[in-house]
């Protein structure tokens, strides 16, 4: 059984009326012709190794395609990928999907997707014609098209005279990053990050940056996109362009930069991280956060657990507080996501270099070795 509509999803219709409309396909297999990647496939597990049945992406539509009967991760799918075909199961778990059998019910070489809503130059472009030019049930400045990436408005100087969705804010160079953590804690919007560093990367889903080559308090932050091709630690990114904003819904939220678009990375230097932080500094949930993206080290931390089903290791300082030691930076030693657990015996103690991070879901902070020299045996323990 299946159908067939075009990318503006117009048989569907859109908004609330668009996803009424989903409903009534639940359980069917329908073709899709002409729809576009709103990013690359991520993974929604925490599993170690990741699953390859779990990883999902946004398509034009206000729906997701998810690969839970095929792996979609390794397709080469991105941004703005035009899917001349997507055909699939409809379903509905918090969002509604189109789950694909095998790679054969999806093509990604398709040449007719609707254009996304985009400023061109300087003018405002498709950003005022009131129209869905994509048909993802976002117009106008409520679009992300008209708000980051390549073709988001900028304006001449980014000031309120320029605006038409609101210039993303233009971060001072030096100081780029320490600005969004200062700011943007609890409200999200575009921003465009000036000569950053990348301190380190998790696969091929996110990357972390800092203003400078020294970690500092403030100074770090997740990019949760796609880094740039060939990017490797301590390159430098002179422009970074995104939506800044909090990501959790508990009390202990992340900060990140989401939706982003980076210039070629190019010669930076070595990253140094910050010590003499103490873990009950580091794990707190007030007194922690300007460390959340920084590079630290931990000196005298004793391995108290071995890794849980998330990978995460429990580690314990003298003074009896702990930590975790997770693999979501780890992953991406030896260039690839499938990598094994972080080294880690019962017992051990160990000098830990890595960049703070947290488990949103369990209300954790974690802290992220890169590779095998970022875990060093010691003794005191």
């Amino acid at each position: 059984i299946g159908q067939m509509y075009d990318g503006t999803m117009s048989a569907l219709g859109g908004g609330a009326a668009f996803s009424n409309a989903w409903e009534d396909w639940e359980g069917v297999l329908v073709e899709l012709d002409n729809v576009s990647a709103a990013g690359a496939a991520k993974t929604f597990s925490k599993a170690t190794p990741t699953p390859a049945d779990s990883f999902a992406l946004k398509i034009t539509g206000v729906a997701k395609m998810e690969g839970t009967m095929t792996d979609i991760s390794m397709s080469s799918i991105k941004l703005g990928t035009c899917f001349g075909q997507l055909t699939g199961v409809v379903d509905y778990f918090y969002d509604y999907l189109l789950l694909p059998r095998s790679g054969a019910d999806f093509n990604t070489t398709g040449t007719s997707c609707p254009a996304p809503e985009a400023a061109a130059g300087t003018s405002p472009g498709t950003c005022t014609d009131t129209i869905d030019n994509d048909g993802n049930g976002f117009t106008d400045c409520a679009d992300l098209g008209c708000e980051t990436g390549v073709n988001a408005w900028l304006g001449a100087t980014c000031t309120t005279a320029d605006t038409v969705c609101g210039c993303s804010k233009n971060m001072t160079s030096g100081s780029s990053v320490h600005t969004v953590n200062t700011t943007q804690a609890t409200a999200s919007s575009p921003v465009i990050l000036r000569d950053v560093y990348i301190t380190a990367i998790s696969g091929t889903f996110s990357y972390w940056v800092s203003d400078t080559l020294q970690a500092a308090a403030s100074n770090g932050v997740l990019v949760f996109s796609s880094p740039p091709t060939g990017a490797t630690v301590g390159q430098k990114v002179t422009m970074l362009q995104g939506i800044a904003g909090p990501f959790g819904s508990g009390t202990l939220k992340t900060l990140e930069i989401s939706n982003a678009t980076a210039g070629a990375p190019g010669v930076g230097g070595v990253v140094l991280p910050l010590t003499g932080i103490a873990t009950d500094t580091l794990t707190s949930a007030t007194a922690g956060a300007p460390y959340m993206g920084s590079l630290v080290t931990l000196t005298k931390a004793k391995v108290t657990a071995l890794a849980n089903n998330f990978g995460e290791v429990e580690l314990t300082d003298t003074a009896g507080k702990k930590i975790f030691m997770d693999d979501d930076a780890f992953r991406y030693y030896g260039g690839t996501s499938s990598t094994p657990a972080v080294p880690a015996a019962l017992n051990a103690c160990i000098i830990v270099t890595g960049v703070m991070d947290a488990n949103t879901n369990d209300q954790i902070r974690t802290i992220n070795p890169r590779s095998t020299t970022d875990i060093v045996t010691s003794t005191g323990c």
